[in-house]
């Protein structure tokens, strides 16, 4: 069994950093630091596994409580594509959600 001496504490890891638009989510860890989401292999493309590959991911820097840092929507993409990422949307609702159960508890 692990000490609990050998955890690193949450407060001292990058935060996670999250957002519409994975360019602008990069751009943000280059300029200020954290660490972005990086996808395993999915060929062919399943949006579905990506989805739940990416809850996972951030449910479990939740549980570690990791700094979550939310850069928001990409209005420009918005108003040049005229339309919202289908995984910002998922990933909004998901969040909701979990902010919710929290809420619960305490």
């Amino acid at each position: 069994m692990a000490s609990k001496a050998s955890k690193v504490p949450s407060n001292t890891q990058k935060p996670i950093i999250i957002g519409e638009n994975m360019k602008r989510v990069k751009k943000y860890v280059k300029e200020f630091g954290g660490h972005a989401y990086q996808p395993w292999k999915n060929d062919p493309w399943d949006k579905a596994l990506g989805m739940k590959r990416n809850e996972r991911w951030i449910r479990d820097h939740i549980k570690k409580e990791r700094k979550i840092i939310d850069i928001g929507p990409d209005f420009k993409r918005r108003r040049e594509e005229g339309n919202i990422s289908g995984f910002m949307k998922w990933n909004v609702g998901m969040l909701i959600n979990i902010i919710i159960k929290i809420m619960k508890k305490v």
